[in-house]
């Protein structure tokens, strides 16, 4: 077998996004508590490139201190204004939303050099209005009544 030898720092970053913004996609989403006791939800996304390849992402919404930017953030982007002027957001609410973020790369240290996401990006078309067009086009993908 010939190969190119390469070490684990130069394997590790050919499977990383290079610092830019990308569409999401959240998939998953639970409601959890911080080391510091704050209330938190951690979403799993698939970012995609421009080639359409799903990486697996792993992000935190914090109730309270500097992460609280990123909480706003994401539901500016998602159109998820209301739930947030209202203080309450359930993670349920977050699975299935798409929309835009900011990816950038933590560099390796005790850690593999790995994707982060640092915000989210409010699209130019109405994020709500999309999303409530994405759930109108479940709800008749899904409608059973035979008339």
């Amino acid at each position: 077998m010939n190969f190119n030898p390469r070490t684990k720092q130069q394997i590790n970053e050919t499977n990383l996004l290079e610092k830019g913004v990308y569409s999401f996609e959240v998939f998953a989403a639970y409601e959890k508590v911080s080391k510091a006791g704050n209330e938190m939800i951690e979403l799993k996304l698939y970012v995609y490139d421009q080639n359409n390849k799903a990486y697996a992402l792993r992000d935190y919404l914090l109730s309270e201190g500097r992460g609280q930017y990123k909480l706003l953030s994401f539901c500016e982007a998602a159109g998820l204004t209301e739930l947030y002027e209202s203080g309450e957001l359930q993670a349920s609410s977050c699975v299935g939303i798409t929309g835009e973020c900011e990816v950038a790369v933590r560099e390796a240290g005790e850690y593999p050099a790995q994707n982060i996401i640092t915000d989210y990006v409010v699209r130019a078309v109405a994020p709500q209005k999309q999303q409530q067009a994405a759930l109108a086009q479940r709800v008749v993908a899904n409608d059973d009544v035979p008339f």
